[in-house]
């Protein structure tokens, strides 16, 4: 199929022009900055076979991860004295926070329905699906396919130290598909 392309003033990536919802945009940066239904990406020798989209994106985007400052309370564990521990006990049913290397990275948030995920949209509920409805073990093996040790909860548990809990604010990185589609990147560009 021959379709007529263009080249998004904002990333500079080819792009086929019935694609996007805008004039001089790729269907990724007109979702990234004006909220347009972006595409959902197939790439095949480093395009997307849907809208011919090279994955490519500006310094501007690049720079305006999407952050989450929470406030939750930190605590101490017998032999390990000098780490703290982040349990976010104060997270709502439809929250997460993903720890890599038992440190707490990503924000992972799902709609009141949970028919979709903030950022994710059907790619982590097909995931669900399949793994019966696991969390814990969807993002496991995503954090695996993309060579990472990632968890919904921290594995370094133990005896608490008394009086060593204290007031924290962690700023965590919103996990939605860019993000990922930006960690896969660098990992495969390593």
């Amino acid at each position: 199929m021959n379709q007529e392309k263009a080249v998004c003033v904002e990333c500079e990536s080819d792009y086929f022009k019935n694609s996007s919802e805008m004039a001089e945009l790729c269907p990724n940066c007109a979702h990234e900055l004006y909220g347009y239904p972006n595409c959902e990406h197939i790439f095949d020798n480093g395009n997307c076979v849907k809208c011919g989209w090279n994955g490519k994106t500006s310094e501007y985007l690049k720079n305006r991860t999407e952050k989450i400052t929470l406030e939750t309370e930190s605590y101490l564990i017998e032999g390990k004295e000098n780490e703290r521990f982040f349990p976010f006990l104060e997270l709502e049913f439809n929250e997460d926070v993903i720890y890599e290397n038992d440190i707490p990275k990503y924000y992972l948030s799902f709609s009141e329905d949970l028919k979709s995920a903030y950022g994710i949209g059907k790619w982590i509920m097909t995931e669900l699906e399949k793994n019966n409805h696991d969390l814990r073990k969807t993002v496991n093996l995503l954090g695996k396919s993309l060579d990472l040790n990632w968890d919904i909860f921290s594995t370094n548990v133990g005896k608490q130290i008394d009086d060593s809990w204290k007031s924290e604010k962690i700023e965590l990185t919103i996990l939605t598909d860019n993000v990922i589609e930006k960690i896969k990147t660098h990992y495969n560009n390593v």
